[in-house]
């Protein structure tokens, strides 16, 4: 998938830099959101082998976005099955576990081409649920999901307790 500015692809080992960065900037946001429940992150917060694993992977999906020859945006996502119970319905669906997009680059419809690839993926699986887990406190990625015809199905609340 091409766009005259960047272009979809699937991640490969060259890309490990570049996504262990937009992983970084992704939990950076959360320690400094909920230091609480965030250790400072290390520099590496994707180790090199769960990468190359993903990548070899035929149920997960890690593509990139590249902009000249640079990497400038991210989404992970992966497959989950579950056969249901007496009480509830069995599921196939696609989780987006990752997407991130370098800062200098939001507002490019860079995350809405990666999102749009993740469901042309789950398509191809013949799923069709999406789903993905946001914390309330980034208002850019709950407008982004909004944005891109995501609902909220479930709220996790929380209280602290002294």
């Amino acid at each position: 998938m091409t766009n005259e500015n960047f272009t979809i692809r699937k991640a490969v080992e060259a890309d490990y830099p570049s996504v262990n960065f937009l992983y970084h900037k992704t939990y950076t946001l959360y320690h400094d959101n909920m230091p609480d429940q965030y250790k400072k992150m290390p520099a590496s917060t994707l180790p090199k082998g769960t990468f190359l694993n993903i990548i070899e992977d035929k149920k997960e999906l890690m593509i990139v976005a590249e902009k000249n020859k640079e990497v400038v945006g991210v989404l992970y996502a992966i497959t989950e099955k579950d056969d249901g119970d007496d009480w509830a319905q069995a599921y196939n669906r696609v989780s987006v576990e990752e997407i991130s997009v370098s800062p200098k680059h939001f507002n490019q419809g860079i995350g809405t081409k990666l999102m749009q690839a993740a469901e042309n993926w789950a398509k191809e699986q013949n799923i069709s649920d999406v789903t993905a887990l946001v914390y309330a406190f980034n208002d850019n990625a709950v407008n982004f999901y909004k944005k891109n015809y995501f609902t909220p199905y479930s709220v996790r609340m929380n209280k602290k307790i002294k």
